[in-house]
């Protein structure tokens, strides 16, 4: 049998060779050192599950293994961004199946494309004028608006090959629309406020890889609110334009793309002082951290009393442009007055409730049941 024959290796082949050993070694050695990524992707961290004889017989603890040490290899930004990059700019795909691509370097949340609407348009009309009926009992204004999806603003941004059926909010909005239109006394419009804005204004009125509202299309929006409520307080005189500020786009995040916009820092009413305080509850919130109480002083010009603003992330983002227009505002979030009842024995007597929602999320929310504990505290 003929010797085999020696393979000859250079020393090109063998530093390639030891780079590339090297390369899967170091994220190992690394974690093994401590060092951790920071996270990109919108999830809990997860923990190393505990090793035991019973726990060894279970495949869940090496699925848990498995993740824990994917999610914290160092580098792993790195492959995640390079993933993303490969994904999206070059095979035109999306990373996260949470985030839709538009055209140019737009791109949409899912859960607005495919909403749930587990409230129907006649269902959000009747319990608009029921809450209006136990609200005038209580002698408590109330106001309900809807921030509209980025979708239905800018419906030219979609890809046009969607292989999506038309969301049921789309479905239902014109019928909503021109019931809130024909109850101006407890519904705020603020499609047309942020439609009109998109028209005139050379800024965008929503961020390209966010799901929400830029500054320059929430301020109408919040204009119509309080002119809802006060009318002559809102003063254009009193907001000006101080430079610019950065904004982390979440859906860029999710992506694996980090991507931060630069829009218009807005100075809003600086003459005036607002407080912030803390309503202490012994709940513990699921949605906000706090429920926050706001107190401005200044200023005759004012949404006066109490008012509770019932919120999501859209007015969220937004608290340091709405709190300088309201004598006293406390916040809870939507989610947390819904999950929590019990919040109202604890709210201070209020002289106006505010219940703002994005498009999707008023298909989701039980506008009668949300409150009722507020206004029906017998019930």
């Amino acid at each position: 049998m003929p010797e085999p024959i020696p393979v000859q290796t250079s020393r090109w082949d063998r530093l390639v060779a030891l780079v590339f050993v090297a390369v899967l070694a170091t994220p190992g050695l690394a974690l093994i050192a401590g060092v951790r990524p920071a996270e990109l992707e919108n999830r809990a961290e997860g923990a190393l599950p505990a090793i035991d004889a019973p726990a060894l017989a279970e495949p869940s603890t090496y699925q848990a293994i498995d993740d824990y040490v994917t999610r914290n290899l160092p580098a792993r930004d790195v492959a995640v961004s390079a993933y993303a990059t490969l994904d999206y700019t070059l095979l035109h795909g999306s990373t996260d199946p949470d985030v839709v691509l538009g055209r140019d370097d737009w791109l949409f949340f899912i859960g607005e494309l495919m909403p749930t609407c587990e409230v129907s348009a006649p269902e959000i009309i009747r319990a608009l004028d029921a809450v209006a009926v136990q609200a005038e009992a209580a002698s408590v204004e109330f106001r309900f608006a809807i921030a509209p999806d980025k979708h239905a603003v800018y419906p030219d941004r979609l890809r046009p090959d969607l292989p999506i059926p038309e969301p049921c909010t789309d479905a239902a909005r014109d019928e909503v629309r021109a019931a809130m239109a024909a109850r101006p006394e407890i519904a705020v419009d603020m499609w047309t406020a942020v439609m009109a804005q998109r028209d005139v204004s050379e800024e965008p009125v929503y961020f390209s890889q966010d799901s929400h509202w830029t500054p320059t299309g929430a301020m109408p929006a919040i204009a119509a609110l309080v002119e809802s409520l006060a009318p002559g307080v809102w003063d254009p005189g009193e907001i000006t334009i101080d430079g610019t500020t950065r904004f982390p786009m979440e859906l860029a995040r999710l992506m694996g793309k980090p991507r931060d916009a630069i829009v218009p820092r807005y100075v809003v009413r600086p003459s005036v002082e607002v407080q912030e305080t803390v309503l202490p509850t012994p709940v513990d919130l699921g949605n906000a951290r706090d429920i926050e109480v706001y107190t401005t002083s200044g200023s005759d010009g004012v949404v006066p009393g109490t008012t509770l603003v019932i919120y999501d992330s859209f007015l969220n983002i937004n608290k340091r442009r709405v709190t300088p227009w309201f004598e006293h505002t406390v916040w809870v979030h939507a989610g947390d007055m819904r999950d929590f009842p019990e919040i109202a024995d604890h709210l201070p007597p209020l002289d106006t409730i505010v219940l703002v929602r994005v498009e999707r999320g008023a298909y989701d929310t039980d506008v009668e049941a949300l409150l009722r504990s507020i206004l029906q505290p017998d019930r």
